[in-house]
């Protein structure tokens, strides 16, 4: 009897170490996605990739005065691996109003799903946008797409 006990611990212990052991990092999907966009990012703890771009280009002021890229000028695409095995892609992306529709269109062209087109300041000059997007799919197949739509921003 103490056999059996002995051994069912075991394989329990052995059972709730493989359950509790991070999922392997997907190195090589993270480096085509970095690839496509032409820039890498950075992989959280919780398995999602982050990829954020600046938008130094954007001379922006309030009031006179200059907005720095830090309070809010800046794009970002978040991926993370779903349960199925297909990647989710979330982001949002700061523009100018001339670059709107040149971004939903490459957005829409590669499946990607814009959900919210706003501003987040008042009386900036000049005034931008903000738009936020998802979509799921094959990671590169996402970046490649993202790449496309934030080429089409006005970019030093």
């Amino acid at each position: 009897m103490f056999r059996k006990l002995i051994g069912a611990s075991i394989v329990l212990i052995f059972a709730l170490a493989v359950s509790a052991a991070p999922e392997k990092k997907d190195d090589t999907t993270w480096e085509a996605v970095a690839a496509a966009l032409g820039k890498k990012g950075d992989l959280s703890a919780d398995g999602v990739y982050k990829v954020s771009f600046p938008r130094g280009d954007l001379k922006v002021t309030m009031h006179g005065a200059p907005v720095p890229v830090g309070m809010g000028l800046a794009s970002w695409a978040a991926f993370t691996k779903m349960p199925d095995g297909k990647y989710m892609v979330m982001g949002d992306t700061v523009m100018l109003g001339s670059e709107v529709n040149p971004v939903i269109d490459a957005l829409r062209a590669g499946g990607i799903e814009v959900v919210a087109l706003h501003n987040h300041m008042l009386g900036e000059q000049p005034q931008i946008m903000f738009m936020h997007y998802q979509g799921t799919g094959q990671a590169e197949a996402l970046a490649r797409t993202i790449r496309r739509a934030i080429d089409q921003l006005r970019r030093e």
